[in-house]
């Protein structure tokens, strides 16, 4: 297995972070890092656990996740490219133990299967395109008035 992980604390609560977050349809104005853009699958834009969503990448890649969890600590999905990779990304929204009243975000992603293998002996374990996204969510989060 591989894995890969960054983690950031912004300002504002695990709620108004997963806000945020959680808005699909604005991903475009703020999301940089791996993930683009996000689209719900299910009638009326349901994110139920089950449900699935549509995750598009850079350079025109795109995956279908099915969501295995979504509660107001954590939204985790997994994809699949048969034979060749298996990949569970979890979000967590979690309050700060370092700043009271604020969120420590944990973006992190493991990887099974043929494709996995290929990049085993040179990963650390960081993501510098996590990083970017985590930031990009910690700027747009911050930059929002307290509600």
């Amino acid at each position: 297995m591989v894995s890969a992980s960054a983690t950031i604390e912004i300002a504002r609560s695990p709620a108004q972070v997963r806000h945020v977050f959680i808005d699909f349809a604005r991903f475009h104005e703020w999301c940089q890092g791996p993930v683009k853009a996000v689209q719900t699958l299910a009638p009326e834009g349901r994110i139920d656990i089950g449900d699935k969503v549509k995750v598009a990448f850079g350079g025109g890649i795109s995956v279908t996740a099915e969501i295995t969890e979504n509660s107001p600590a954590e939204f985790r999905w997994r994809a699949s490219l048969p034979g060749l990779l298996k990949a569970e990304h979890s979000f967590q929204f979690e309050e700060s133990k370092v700043t009271p009243g604020s969120t420590t975000f944990v973006n992190s992603e493991s990887f099974t299967g043929f494709l996995s293998l290929l990049s085993s002996g040179s990963h650390d374990g960081s993501s510098p395109g996590f990083e970017k996204f985590n930031q990009s969510l910690k700027q747009r989060a911050e930059r929002l008035e307290e509600s």
